[in-house]
C-alpha cells in the first residue's frame, strides 16, 4: 500500500539543507511580511523586482535591507532570516 511505501522513504536532510541554502528566494515571503507590517510601500513589487528571473544571494538580500528605511531593529531581524530557519506555514500545514 501507499503508507507501506512511505514507510521506506528516507529523507537525506544534509542535502536537503544544501538545495534550501541554495535558493535563497525563500525567504522574500517573511521579509515581504514584515515590510508590509512595518508599511513599507510596494514591498512585494520590490522583491519581485530583487529576485524575479535571478538567482539571488543572501548578500543580495543584505543589501536590498540595508537600502530600506526602516529601523535598524527591524534590519537586524529580516537578516536573522535564514533559508535553513524559515519554515513559513509548513508546522500548520503538518498538524492539518
Amino acid at each position: 500500500s501507499a503508507l507501506k511505501g512511505l514507510s521506506k522513504i528516507v529523507v537525506d536532510e544534509t542535502r536537503v539543507i544544501e538545495e534550501v541554502e541554495k535558493n535563497p528566494q525563500v525567504i522574500a515571503e517573511a521579509i515581504q511580511t514584515i515590510l508590509r507590517r512595518e508599511n513599507v510601500e510596494k514591498a512585494y513589487e520590490q522583491l519581485r523586482e530583487l529576485t524575479r528571473g535571478k538567482k539571488v544571494t543572501m548578500n543580495d538580500f543584505y543589501k536590498f535591507i540595508d537600502g530600506l528605511d526602516i529601523s535598524d531593529g527591524v534590519k537586524v531581524k529580516l537578516k536573522q532570516i535564514t533559508p535553513k530557519n524559515y519554515t513559513g506555514i509548513a508546522k500548520l500545514l503538518v498538524e492539518i
